[in-house]
């Protein structure tokens, strides 16, 4: 999933992690380990809450605020 504006990315893997990529960089700037593999991920209309889901069938809610200070 990438944030409206383009700045942000955020990535799913069987490695049980969630990223939270600065494109212009292609740098890891946050990293989130769920219990189980990531099954799928989105960002809401809101511009800073991700939705993801893992292969367990969790569902997690995580704000990116603060993010602008890092890129």
């Amino acid at each position: 999933a990438v944030t409206e504006d383009g700045k942000l990315a955020i990535s799913g893997s069987d490695d049980n992690t969630l990223k939270v990529w600065d494109l212009a960089s292609g740098n890891v700037i946050a990293s989130f380990t769920c219990k189980s593999s990531i099954a799928s991920c989105a960002i809401a209309p809101d511009g800073v809450t991700i939705v993801a889901g893992d292969e367990s069938g969790r569902v997690y809610l995580l704000r990116l605020e603060g993010m602008e200070e890092l890129t």
